[in-house]
């Protein structure tokens, strides 16, 4: 059985899966990244505050393999 700490990780985890597996279907925004990378970012309102999702990924055909994801309120450093 989980601890509860553990619980609470996982289902921190798989909401964020949640989340960034929705905005990969219909980013806002696709911006290179280095090499073959692309980053698809979108703003999402959370608790009255603004903040940029980004999800760093590549193309293996027409899989998409998620390098990392993260929130950040840098919208305007990132968004282009």
């Amino acid at each position: 059985m989980a601890r509860p700490q553990q619980r609470n990780n996982n289902e921190t985890t798989n909401a964020k899966k949640n989340v960034v597996e929705k905005m990969l279907g219909h980013p806002q925004q696709i911006v290179k990244g280095k090499g073959k990378k692309e980053i698809a970012q979108s703003i999402f309102n959370r608790a009255g505050k603004d903040f940029l999702l980004r999800a760093i990924y590549t193309r293996e055909g027409k899989a998409i393999k998620v390098i990392t994801a993260y929130w950040t309120s840098k919208i305007e450093k990132y968004w282009g």
